[in-house]
């Protein structure tokens, strides 16, 4: 369903974008913290001290991103955006273990252009809806507990503010690198510990956050006049 909602999402920008001003696809590096996700893993790793290599914390992770900007005359510009997070720890013992998470992010962006000696400069401020599947894999099959899939949902909100500086590489294209920070403060995610560390109660800690750090580029179409 997910997948679908963004699929039609993604339809949407590129048959309106005759219509509006820009359409923009983002795609970098991922870096997150959860000091609850982390600890969960420390306890998985401090319970087995027999393991030759530890799990890795869930932090590197890479993403991709459309947003679709609508026409103004002012320095601010509104929009919608849709992006894709993926990231995964992963170690191998006598059977490879994955950790994978999945994040999913549909919302709004306000975005400001400077002018003067900051030209070229552009903040760009968003809240998103954020849902997210987190699973265990072993040996590339998803760990089973009492035949059921070992995986967890989650929705929250997501709360970003990145900087850009824009190259014009052609008539109406930009090559944009980019810096961003976000926090995702979780609404619902009940079972996200438990499928990192079996011994923590299914109902886990209701109060997950996490902070997110992005690097990457954007590649910008605008509309011909």
């Amino acid at each position: 369903m997910k997948l679908k909602v963004h699929l039609l999402f993604w339809g949407i920008i590129v048959a309106s974008v005759v219509r509006g001003q820009e359409i923009n696809i983002s795609a970098g590096y991922q870096y997150i913290y959860s000091s609850e996700w982390d600890k969960a893993i420390q306890r998985y790793n401090f319970a087995r001290p027999f393991m030759d290599k530890a799990q890795p914390l869930l932090i590197h992770g890479g993403y991709i991103e459309a947003a679709y900007f609508f026409a103004s005359d002012r320095k601010f510009n509104s929009g919608v955006k849709s992006s894709y997070a993926f990231t995964r720890s992963s170690s191998k013992n006598t059977d490879e273990i994955a950790i994978n998470l999945q994040q999913f992010n549909l919302g709004y962006s306000l975005k400001y252009s400077f002018n003067g000696r900051l030209k070229g400069c552009m903040l760009e401020a968003d809240i998103t809806a954020l849902s997210t599947i987190l699973n265990k894999r072993i040996n590339n099959e998803i760990e089973l507990i009492d035949e059921e899939k070992n995986r967890a949902f989650g929705i929250g909100l997501n709360f970003g503010i990145t900087t850009f500086y824009k190259i014009e590489i052609g008539d109406k294209r930009l090559f944009s690198p980019f810096i961003g920070v976000g926090y995702s403060p979780y609404l619902r995610s009940p079972e996200s510990e438990s499928v990192l560390d079996q011994s923590i109660s299914t109902s886990g800690t209701k109060d997950i956050r996490i902070i997110n750090w992005k690097l990457g580029v954007r590649y910008t179409f605008l509309k011909a006049n």
